[in-house]
């Protein structure tokens, strides 16, 4: 109703009726709460739920792509050491930073599978292309994260996408100061690893490397949980 008199009537006549008639008017009062909880309350709560539900499979999936990426990284003959969720700053959270006897390696790990495609900005999985879970940029991110990585080591370092299932590999080339990134599976990371990138690497200086990204991990700012 339009008028504003309406919520006092309604309180006029709701007195009235519990003078008349105090057992329906309390019947009504507890219909009313009843459906309350049934078609505002209950159904608030199940979408939380569901909220609830639908963030523990992304974490999941997530998760498990990470575990695979760290499985094939360990398979990887030449490996001296692997560093997780290191910290490099300004947007340099880096997966997995793998010391090989090739080189330094920057990994970001991505959940799809199949036939990916790259557009040039965004990366797609499977017949129906749909985005990779994650960010839909990766490229652009493990770019970020190789830059700072060589920064850290003085050293040149070859930038990883890895979607965990994907069945193929593309090879993304850099622009002027840009680091090229190939993106593949997990499958196929221990192969990547393996090819040359820089100056080969000496245990001895993999150990060095790795204690100092370890300080400048702990050292950094706490990164913001990523969306």
């Amino acid at each position: 109703p339009r008028s504003t008199l309406f919520p006092y009537t309604t309180l006029f006549r709701s007195v009235l009726l519990f003078r008349a008639h105090p057992v329906l008017t309390v019947l009504g009062a507890a219909a009313a709460a009843a459906a309350y909880v049934k078609f505002w309350l209950l159904p608030r709560r199940s979408r939380t739920a569901r909220a609830g539900v639908e963030k523990a499979r992304t974490d999941k999936i997530g998760n498990d792509a990470e575990t695979s990426a760290q499985k094939a990284v360990d398979r990887t003959p030449g490996l001296y050491t692997k560093l997780t969720s290191l910290n490099l700053g300004r947007n340099g959270d880096c997966d997995i930073a793998a010391l090989t006897a090739s080189g330094v390696a920057a990994i970001e790990v991505k959940a799809g599978g199949g036939v990916c495609g790259w557009d040039g900005n965004v990366l797609t999985s499977g017949v129906q292309r749909r985005v990779v879970h994650g960010s839909p940029n990766p490229v652009a991110q493990v770019r970020i994260q190789a830059d700072l990585l060589s920064k850290a080591t003085g050293r040149q370092v070859l930038a990883i996408v890895c979607v965990n299932q994907m069945s193929n590999q593309i090879r993304v080339k850099g622009g002027r100061g840009e680091t090229d990134v190939l993106i593949c599976g997990a499958g196929y990371l221990p192969k990547a690893l393996q090819q040359p990138h820089g100056a080969p690497l000496s245990a001895q200086d993999a150990e060095r490397m790795a204690k100092k990204l370890q300080r400048a991990s702990a050292q950094a700012r706490p990164m913001p949980p990523r969306r």
